[in-house]
């Protein structure tokens, strides 16, 4: 029987996630999704093609559908208190916490509700539930359908059929002639994409192989009894009861939740298409996946980017599977350790994923994981914004595009940009110019990897270059296991080699990655920085700071008003605390670019930058009058709130200025409500009196919100927060 790689398991993880959770009580927003309302007319909430789907459905057919409920945790808040631990382990942690508690509060009454139509047969028997993002799905008739889009405790409910997920490429080349292992090499000769992106190289100058990182194929499977993969998989150690590392061990099969995580004896994964603890392969697509991450050579070629990472095989319906099953993959590896997910699967935008959802389970779990998926193979299709599928348009997320060894773009390879402007409640990264996907390419043609279940087999496709990729991330964490996910992108986007026009493209992304490169900065990265941006609006950036609004950022800026220093704040990820304003901002778009370790590439193109809260000075005196100027490139009525007594939540979820400080709730209303209309190039100045009883050492918080009946109501602005300091 073969031995399987363990993961050690991290020692207080129940306990320590129970003392997190203290620290985050009140992440919890019991609020509608912006955009969102409640309304009489439940086909409201029925997205895509839902609506048309009951209409011509016999009342008798259950409808497989995915409900999204109201209350959600916000990801903001979340990735701002995560980011006070470097360990990944606390953030993972922390998050899982918040979320799995979150969920079981919102799901409770639609939950009941769905096993009393259970009883009535209106509802099949699979009732299956995330916590990623509190989502439910459920095969229910026309009427049931109805009756959820109309429950106030549900954002919207989608239409969730299986459907091919697979990224057809050309067909398969024929298997290549095994090399005898030798030459020096790893278990053999290495693959041309092995060379061409220099992994031998990185391994002897770097002594990393990818040892204790934890990477999950999200696929159709593993043959983990393929010679070259059969010691490279993850086993669970809560179910290796005898501690002997042996996959299968009778043993240990006893028919028990030990590890209590929800499934029974899942030892190297779970397998989601059938609901059992075997994912084993019948395919091949995620076998030849596998390989490519940490493939070990023994059958005679080097085939793995990270041989000494294990891998944890999580089997899903790669032709035939619907979104829930998808996301419970997702979730199971962010729950149990995963440290990348590999992705080589997506939806065409055609055929309406929910793309909103898709978003933040990606947003919620990157603050720990890191998510390497494929672009897509549909080519220059699609224009001008869809030929990236999702989940690979996510924009947090690091998206692979495929070259050949000779680095010419693969003609399958699918090219962005990408949009989300009519994707509700992001509304963001509008056409032109879109976002920029890929964000990074790959070997992806013609690619020698494990076949099923025994020797080499080649295919192309983007889902060759992705585990490239997740290989080469694996090198990275196993260098420096602290790296973020957006550093981690930041890195690979940084060393790639630059092809195509000069800069990032929407055909390569940043380049073709580089594991010499990614590695020599994986070691000691050094913090980013903002050099120029578009003199159209009248801003330039320096190298200080602000925040952004809505950006792909992953260092700390400063804006200028037509030369004049601009509001002083943290990065997007904390809240801003500000210590200047200007007194005659220009709002407008910008173009931000960021010189990253000597090179400039563009961030985001044409992203709007929102300056939102700005004080002359953070420190107060008793009876004082303070200006607020506050501004925006949206429309919308805008207020603040003002509060100094810690220990509860604050408006709509937001519970500090800044990562460490005291939560805070509202106690002055005073200030909501007032009026206010902002032009995108508007700015309005409020006025609030420091109590005349305040002392020296009291601390106050203003936040600006949204408010009124525009697309952001009732919700809180990134960054929009100052903490004011009672002086002498």
């Amino acid at each position: 029987m073969a031995r399987c790689k363990r993961t050690t398991p991290r020692r207080g993880r129940f306990l320590a996630a129970a003392c997190l959770g203290l620290f985050a009580t009140g992440f919890f927003l019991a609020a509608r999704p912006a955009g969102l309302s409640a309304a009489p007319d439940s086909t409201l909430k029925l997205r895509g093609e839902l609506g048309d789907v009951v209409a011509v459905t016999d009342a008798s057919t259950r409808i497989p559908i995915s409900i999204v409920l109201r209350d959600q945790v916000p990801t903001a808040s979340l990735v701002q208190a995560a980011e006070a631990f470097e360990s990944m382990d606390d953030r993972r942690d922390l998050i899982t916490f918040e979320l799995k508690q979150a969920a079981v509060a919102s799901q409770l009454e639609l939950l009941a509700y769905l096993r009393e139509q259970q009883q009535a047969g209106t509802v099949g028997d699979n009732i299956r539930t995330l916590w990623m993002t509190s989502v439910v799905a459920v095969e229910a008739t026309p009427a049931v359908v109805r009756a959820i889009g109309a429950r106030d405790d549900v954002a919207w409910v989608n239409y969730n059929p299986k459907r091919d997920i697979s990224l057809a490429a050309p067909a398969p080349a024929p298997a290549p002639a095994p090399a005898p292992a030798g030459g020096g090499q790893r278990g053999g000769t290495p693959t041309c994409g092995l060379d061409l992106i220099r992994v031998p190289e990185a391994w002897s100058t770097f002594g990393v192989d990818g040892s204790g990182v934890v990477v999950a194929v999200i696929d159709s499977g593993v043959c983990y009894n393929h010679s070259d993969l059969q010691n490279q998989m993850w086993i669970n150690p809560g179910e290796d009861l005898d501690n002997d590392g042996v996959l299968f061990d009778p043993d240990d099969i006893n028919g028990i939740d030990d590890d209590g995580n929800g499934f029974v004896d899942d030892f190297i994964g779970w397998d989601f298409d059938n609901g059992d603890n075997d994912p084993n392969d019948s395919n091949g697509h995620g076998t030849h996946c596998a390989g490519t991450v940490a493939g070990d050579g023994s059958a005679g070629i080097q085939i793995g980017v990270a041989p000494g990472a294990d891998i944890m095989a999580l089997r899903v319906g790669l032709s035939f599977s619907d979104e829930m099953d998808v996301w419970n993959a997702m979730q199971y590896a962010a729950d149990n350790g995963a440290d990348v997910i590999s992705m080589s699967l997506g939806w065409p935008h055609s055929v309406g994923p929910d793309r909103a959802t898709w978003r933040a389970n990606c947003e919620n779990i990157a603050p720990f994981v890191k998510l390497v998926i494929a672009a897509g193979n549909e080519g220059t299709c699609c224009r001008p914004v869809d030929a990236v599928r999702c989940p690979g348009s996510v924009p947090v997320v690091i998206t692979v595009g495929a070259v050949d060894c000779s680095d010419t773009i693969a003609s399958f390879s699918s090219r962005g940009p990408v949009s989300w402007s009519t994707v509700a409640p992001y509304n963001d990264h509008p056409y032109p110019p879109g976002l920029i996907k890929p964000t990074i390419s790959g070997p992806g043609v013609f690619t020698d990897s494990a076949a099923l279940c025994s020797g080499y087999v080649a295919f192309s496709g983007t889902s060759m270059a992705t585990p490239h990729t997740a290989g080469l991330v694996a090198l990275l964490l196993e260098a420096n296991p602290s790296l973020s996910s957006d550093l981690v992108k930041l890195i690979l986007q940084t060393s790639s080699v630059d092809l195509g026009p000069p800069g990032a493209d929407n055909d390569f992304g940043a380049g073709r990655i580089d594991a010499v490169e990614a590695l020599t900065l994986g070691f000691d990265p050094p913090e980013p920085e903002i050099t120029s941006a578009s003199p159209s609006s009248g801003l330039s950036i320096t190298n200080t700071s602000t925040t952004l609004m809505g950006a792909e950022f992953f260092g700390d800026i400063a804006v200028r008003f037509g030369g004049t220093p601009s509001p002083i704040a943290t990065r997007i990820s904390d809240i801003a605390i500000v210590t200047s304003a200007p007194p005659s901002p220009v709002l407008g778009p910008v173009d931000i670019e960021v010189d990253t370790f000597g090179g400039t590439a563009t961030l985001v193109d044409g992203f709007h930058y929102d300056p939102q809260l700005a004080v002359l000075d953070t420190n107060v005196q008793a009876g004082e009058t303070i200006t607020f100027y506050a501004g925006g490139a949206h429309d919308g009525h805008w207020g603040l709130l003002v509060d100094s007594a810690p220990g509860s939540r604050v408006f709509k979820g937001f519970t500090t200025c800044l990562a460490g400080s005291a939560d805070f709730g509202i106690i002055d209303h005073s200030l909501r409500n007032a009026g206010m209309i902002l032009s995108p190039t508007g700015i309005r100045n409020f006025q609030w009196e420091v109590p005349a009883d305040a002392q020296p050492g009291d601390k106050f918080y203003v936040q600006a919100v949204f408010d009124g009946n525009g697309p952001q109501a009732g919700r809180p602005l990134f960054g929009a927060c100052v903490e004011l300091d009672v002086v002498p």
